[in-house]
């Protein structure tokens, strides 16, 4: 069986074990057998969660059940882990859930470090949310740590890693700074570590003054983030967000600096949001699909709206529409209504293609009357729409089933099947109507 870190022991500097605390990122390590032995503060902060205990026993607790492409959180992750201890490096979009239930885009880098005789794979989590910042004068203490385990974490980070004294002095830096800066050998980059910047940064301020001051707040305030421009052996610009961390080892002050490199971040943004329109979206008429449908309403549902109301409907007779005009035909008329519909609603209404012909929309704090009357609402202006196809014009009617949560032990899938049913007895009791469960 594969050992803990705990088990490491190195007398060569016990603080390491900080430095990985201060990094501003969540840090999770599992051993060969896909289990999860260790994580840094980080993840224990970003999920809001009591303890490193939990945060192990809880892990697949952060995150929702599926992932946007539709694979299931538990068996993706240990498929990632899995892969990553054959692979040596693996990335991955994710979307975390801490424990209220809000979604965390994040981006997970899975690195295979080897310490010893011992072979682990450490994630570093990007929180992919706008920067949420730490309170002032937040200190990172020691408290022990081996440095033989945490040293390979640190190089196995997919940042920049830099840490000065308190006499200004840059100490160390990782490899992951040098390949950032492309600097062959380390100590050319700490005896010159102010060269790898232009002379003044874009808002005027000379580089090396910029950064004494940045430092020195950072040991008042505990942590500072801000943009830098860097530039690399070769001339380049390269934009990167810094974080400075205050920490305290055997009874020192460091600043501990983690460069991100901007570039990235931005390329993984904009795939991000690619990927969550496609994920989330109904490739047809453009509104969300059941899977985002389903996750959301989740979510509200656990915040105390009450009462809720679920309306679903279908399009009467659209077999026929498709077998007469053609299937294009339907497709024009399923994305006319989803039109219709949406630009009806409230911004806090959700609303989403169930499947084929099928919609739901989720109403909060919505009473029976309230949902009954936005129904009709929405019942009259489908009737009253129509598509031009061919020469043809085809008008639609829909039937809708409409149920309401008052109760807040009534859960979820409960609520959808009661506004299911009432959506069948409106198809048996003759169409183009309304019923409430």
């Amino acid at each position: 069986m594969n050992s803990t870190p705990a088990n490491h022991s190195d007398n060569n500097g016990t603080g390491l074990q900080t430095l990985l605390d201060s990094a501003p990122f969540a840090c999770t390590i599992w051993n060969g057998e896909l289990n999860i032995v260790a994580c840094n503060s980080e993840a224990i902060r970003l999920f809001e969660i009591g303890s490193q205990d939990d945060y192990i026993l809880r892990f697949f607790d952060l995150s929702p059940e599926a992932q946007p492409d539709g694979q299931m959180s538990r068996a993706k992750m240990l498929g990632i882990v899995g892969d990553t201890f054959i692979r040596g490096r693996s990335v991955c979009r994710w979307t975390h859930r801490n424990l209220l239930g809000e979604l965390l885009p994040a981006e997970i880098i899975f690195t295979r470090v080897k310490i010893d005789s011992e072979t682990y794979v450490t994630t570093h989590t990007y929180d992919l949310r706008p920067i949420s910042g730490y309170p002032s004068g937040s200190v990172i203490s020691a408290d022990g740590g081996t440095y033989g385990f945490a040293r390979s974490l640190l190089e196995s980070m997919p940042f920049g890693f830099l840490i000065w004294d308190e006499n200004m002095i840059l100490l160390d830096c990782s490899t992951e700074t040098l390949n950032l800066l492309r600097v062959r050998e380390k100590d050319v980059l700490l005896s010159n570590f102010y060269s790898y910047s232009p002379l003044h940064q874009p808002d005027g301020i000379p580089s090396r003054e910029k950064a004494y001051r940045m430092i020195q707040k950072a040991f008042i305030t505990g942590r500072e983030i801000f943009e830098w421009l860097h530039k690399n052996a070769e001339g380049g610009f390269i934009p990167t967000e810094i974080t400075l961390v205050k920490v305290n080892i055997n009874g020192k002050y460091f600043v501990t600096g983690y460069i991100r490199d901007l570039r990235v971040l931005k390329e993984t943004l904009e795939l991000k949001n690619r990927l969550e329109v496609l994920a989330f979206s109904d490739s047809l008429t453009g509104i969300h699909n059941r899977h985002y449908f389903i996750e959301t309403a989740r979510r509200i549902s656990g915040q105390n709206t009450l009462p809720i109301s679920i309306i679903m409907f279908d399009l009467d007779n659209f077999k026929l529409v498709n077998d007469t005009y053609g299937h294009q035909a339907g497709d024009a008329v399923l994305i006319e209504v989803a039109a219709a519909v949406q630009a009806s609603l409230r911004p806090s209404d959700l609303f989403a293609r169930y499947g084929g012909e099928e919609f739901i929309l989720l109403i909060p704090e919505s009473t029976p009357e309230m949902a009954m009357k936005l129904a009709e609402r929405i019942r009259c202006i489908v009737a009253e729409s129509g598509v031009v196809h061919n020469d043809h014009i085809i008008t639609s009617t829909i039937s809708l089933g409409v149920a309401t949560q008052t109760n807040a032990f009534e859960s979820l899938g409960v609520l959808i099947g009661s506004a299911d049913t009432a959506l069948y007895k409106a198809k048996h009791k003759g169409k183009n109507t309304t019923v409430h469960a």
